[in-house]
């Protein structure tokens, strides 16, 4: 994928020549590690969910340095359904420690 033509900014590669090639994973990788949610669902309009899951489960997923991010992405793309009565059990739980 040549990053100049990518449907948003392309500063998550600011180390690489503006007009690169780069393969669709490390594209991939790059947005699902710094773009906003904007940018992930661009790009995944552009390469598919099934190739955003891949990436996540070989580059980040089960890293412990991407935690709060993979959070995040298992709402997105794992097994994890949200909704408010899980989120309103959790906010409880949380209020009750004193956080």
């Amino acid at each position: 994928m040549r990053i100049d033509r990518l449907p948003f900014k392309a500063n998550y590669f600011w180390s690489y020549k503006k007009d690169a090639d780069l393969p669709v994973s490390i594209v991939t990788e790059k947005v699902l590690i710094y773009g906003d949610f904007e940018d992930i669902f661009s790009l995944q309009r552009v390469v598919g969910k099934e190739m955003m899951v891949k990436v996540w489960n070989e580059k980040i997923r089960g890293k412990p340095r991407y935690s709060r991010l993979n959070a995040v992405l298992e709402i997105m793309y794992g097994k994890i359904e949200f909704n408010s009565k899980h989120a309103s059990a959790n906010m409880e739980s949380v209020r009750g420690a004193g956080i």
